[in-house]
């Protein structure tokens, strides 16, 4: 089993909703959600389009997926997200944009927020304690991947490469789509799936926890924690 901490809208608004189809699944209900046709894509080019991100959910990542350490468990976690998000306020972040990060489609604010910078990497350190080391499988796999040293130096400490000075707040929507001609086709057709979004400011409320209940499963939406909230 894998956990996840992550951003994700809150089930009933327009993005998890919009979100979701596209995706193909939503990740609260675990239903599959059959994608429309649009344009020159097809059902069938979509589902692999999006096979990946559909199996992790709509989501932007804060904490990477982990396997819980030793002597940790999952009910201390819920009480470390209870605690943190308590003493966490609200804020709001640039307005969301389609964009593209090494050739894959996500959705990100309009420019990279400091006060979201520095949430997620509090977020990185402070649950740090929950996670067991990777595997030297895992590492060795990780460590193939074209890494700058600094991400190299994140992998070992943190666990995932891509934090702190290196992290980048995106929904991912897509594969990578290698093909240029393809690429802008999805493009333009995304513009239009996701305009009722694009352009709305992000409200960073919540932290969310998913899990992964065995290797390759789909990540499923566990609990949304509320920033700022007395219980």
């Amino acid at each position: 089993m894998r956990f996840a901490l992550y951003y994700a809208p809150h089930v009933n608004s327009r993005l998890w909703r919009v979100g979701s189809r596209w995706l193909g699944r939503d990740a609260a209900t675990g239903e599959l959600l059959e994608p429309e046709p649009c344009g020159q894509i097809d059902t069938a080019q979509i589902k692999a389009l999006t096979a990946t991100p559909c199996r992790y959910g709509l989501h932007a990542t804060l904490k990477a997926p982990f396997v819980m350490a030793d002597k940790m468990s999952e009910a201390g976690l819920h009480s470390a997200l209870l605690q943190f998000t308590r003493e966490r306020a609200p804020f709001v972040c640039p307005p969301l944009e389609l964009r593209v990060i090494n050739k894959f489609f996500c959705l990100c604010p309009a420019r990279q927020d400091v006060m979201l910078s520095a949430f997620a990497g509090d977020c990185v350190m402070h649950f740090d304690t929950f996670r067991a080391p990777l595997s030297l499988e895992e590492r060795n796999r990780r460590c193939k991947q074209q890494l700058s040293a600094l991400e190299k130096k994140y992998l070992l400490t943190w666990g995932y490469p891509y934090v702190l000075d290196c992290f980048k707040f995106h929904i991912t929507l897509t594969e990578r789509i290698e093909d240029s001609a393809k690429r802008e086709c999805v493009g333009s057709i995304l513009q239009d799936i996701f305009a009722p979004v694009i352009g709305t400011p992000l409200a960073m409320d919540n932290i969310s926890l998913f899990v992964e209940p065995e290797p390759g499963h789909p990540f499923s939406y566990v609990k949304h924690y509320s920033l700022g909230q007395a219980y």
